[in-house]
């Protein structure tokens, strides 16, 4: 959840963005000042402790990760660019016209870290960094 915080606030001063499983609390920012970012966003489906529509927890709410995707593709003139299946993962990604790149990644599983999704999401970065 912090991670996506700084995106949204801090956005330039980093080359990407690989936030797993978390989200904004609600209320949502209004806006994202940090402007246009890279940013690739893992989710397991069935995720009992961050859903990706978000829940009630005690007297706060997480928020949905979809509402997340919305608010940080605002910050950019960002259009869907393609959507891609594999064995183990949905993914949907955004582009802007300065080739940043934000995907949703939703793959099977629970509340989980897979290091095999960092990796994938340092290589993108890696590559966007020589653009």
């Amino acid at each position: 959840m912090m991670v996506w915080h700084l995106a949204c606030h801090r956005g330039s001063v980093f080359a990407g963005f690989a936030p797993m499983s978390g989200t904004f609390w609600e209320p949502l920012p209004t806006r994202c000042p940090g402007g246009p970012v890279n940013l690739i966003h893992y989710h397991g489906n069935e995720d009992p402790v961050v859903p990706i529509l978000g829940r009630p927890f005690k007297d706060a709410h997480q928020g949905s990760v979809y509402a997340a995707i919305d608010l940080i593709t605002q910050a950019g003139d960002y259009h869907i660019r393609e959507a891609s299946l594999t064995a183990d993962m949905d993914c949907g990604r955004q582009e802007d016209s300065a080739g940043h790149v934000v995907e949703l990644c939703n793959f099977r599983g629970g509340h989980v870290l897979k290091h095999a999704h960092l990796e994938r999401a340092w290589q993108i970065f890696d590559k966007l960094s020589g653009r």
